[in-house]
């Protein structure tokens, strides 16, 4: 039971005995054999209840410690960590303090593991900036082959029905839609055995940048991949989705975007994503002699220092095409993952003559658009 649930019970219980001393006080004389084991009883069971809800106290604490978005908890969001998944790559094999073992020990070994990327409650959620899209889409762990439900219609026909008559049918057409994972991965150079043994930081720079790489190739196939071969179909590429011609300027356009999925969809979390040219236009937007972001009088749609348009968070991506943007309800985009980022180290080929070892970075990801009609790409600019 709920903490909520728990307290609302109490209250009864204390409203019974309440009104049985009432009772009592009212005919100005004691409780009766019944009325007094009826008090004990409730008195005994609100004591009960206080254990029970200081229990549940400490349990939603403790819950709350920990994002919905934990693995096996529904929904969270991707964080990569870049410099803690490289100072996992460091300690794998032996300490930076050992430099000379661990180095070597990672090398003979031929292969170290990076964390695995961590759930947690959206950062703008919390008044952050978001960082990337990663910060913004929701994701679930999944096996390779997995499936989602897609809505292609939706139509709302509720109304007043007259007794006796028929009535009407709103359409909701959902299409299931099988899919898997795909790998995603790239190589570094190859180093040298002795840089790595002669500087401590180097092996911490190459994973940082390696993972640093993935999440940008990641995000390219989130926004652009075309489906083909095994490209992830991205958000600019879905079919179904809306689109929104150019009107006035580019801060009326996302307007009217939002409106979009509004109407189609209903409210919700949404984001926008733009190429940073088109947010620094926007930023530079005037409204008469002030920049938009600083104007005077009602609201004003553009929150340069949490990164906000029309209240909802800005995504910044060059791998979005300048002069599009996007306006994305949150719960209609969905990414997937399984296990963890690995990097591997290697001597492939005539390396190993050369003393230089490479590394491989890749993870298995996944990408859906369950509710095309809640993204709107965006003209920013007039035909």
């Amino acid at each position: 039971m709920t903490t909520q649930t728990l307290k609302a019970e109490r209250l009864e219980l204390l409203g019974r005995a309440q009104r049985i001393a009432e009772t009592a006080k009212a005919a100005s004389r004691g409780f009766t054999a019944a009325e007094h084991e009826q008090i004990k009883t409730h008195m005994q069971a609100i004591d009960d209840l206080d254990v029970q809800i200081k229990d549940a106290a400490q349990t939603d604490r403790i819950m709350g410690m920990f994002p919905a978005g934990s693995p096996g908890h529904g929904d969270g969001y991707l964080s990569f960590g870049t410099k803690a998944i490289a100072r996992e790559l460091v300690t794998a094999r032996g300490s930076m303090g050992e430099q000379d073992r661990g180095i070597k020990a990672l090398v003979g070994a031929g292969e170290s593991l990076a964390g695995v990327p961590l759930l947690a409650t959206a950062p703008v959620d919390a008044g952050k900036i978001a960082t990337g899209l990663f910060d913004v889409i929701p994701a679930e762990e999944t096996p390779r082959e997995f499936s989602y439900l897609r809505q292609t219609a939706r139509t709302n026909a509720a109304a007043v029905v007259p007794s006796g008559a028929l009535k009407p049918t709103s359409v909701y057409t959902l299409q299931r839609v099988e899919e898997h994972l795909r790998v995603i991965a790239h190589l570094s150079e190859p180093v040298d055995v002795f840089w790595l043994e002669d500087n401590s930081t180097l092996l911490q720079f190459v994973g940082a940048e390696l993972v640093y790489g993935l999440r940008l190739g990641i995000e390219g196939q989130l926004l652009n991949g075309n489906g083909l071969t095994d490209n992830l179909t991205g958000i600019n590429n879905t079919s179904g989705i809306q689109t929104q011609a150019f009107t006035t300027d580019k801060i009326a356009t996302a307007r009217n975007g939002l409106t979009k999925a509004q109407t189609a969809v209903g409210e919700g979390p949404g984001f926008y994503v733009f190429n940073p040219a088109d947010w620094a236009a926007i930023e530079l937007s005037t409204v008469g002699s002030a920049y938009a972001m600083n104007s005077a009088g009602g609201s004003v749609p553009v929150d340069q220092a949490a990164r906000r348009l029309w209240g909802a968070p800005v995504v910044l991506s060059n791998a979005q095409a300048a002069g599009t943007g996007l306006y994305v309800q949150r719960e209609s985009v969905k990414l997937f993952y399984n296990g963890q980022i690995r990097v591997q180290w290697a001597s492939p080929g005539d390396d190993f003559q050369r003393n230089q070892v490479r590394a491989r970075c890749e993870g298995r990801f996944g990408f859906a658009v369950p509710r095309p009609l809640g993204v709107v790409k965006l003209a920013l600019t007039a035909a």
